[in-house]
């Protein structure tokens, strides 16, 4: 069985300071991302816990992090 997990943006972003990574809103509006995660891996031996795991959470965003059970949400966090 395979689990995805995927983020998603708000669309009315307001902010209008450039990223790092120069990632714009699909309106356009450059978001400030404060956290960027790119690729994430975790392994326990043969089993890949979290495989390429990528989000950013833009300044003033509230991020939620929804996936079934199983998925690495809490190893992804712990990470952190």
């Amino acid at each position: 069985m395979s689990t995805r997990c995927r983020a998603r943006y708000p669309a009315d972003v307001k902010e209008s300071v450039p990223t790092p990574s120069g990632r714009t809103s699909s309106e356009g509006v450059t978001r400030v991302a404060v956290i960027e995660v790119e690729r994430l891996p975790r392994r326990f031996g043969d089993f890949e816990a979290v495989k390429a795991v990528s989000f950013d959470i833009g300044r003033g965003e509230i991020f939620g992090f929804l996936c079934p059970n199983g998925a690495g949400k809490s190893t992804t966090i712990i990470m952190l």
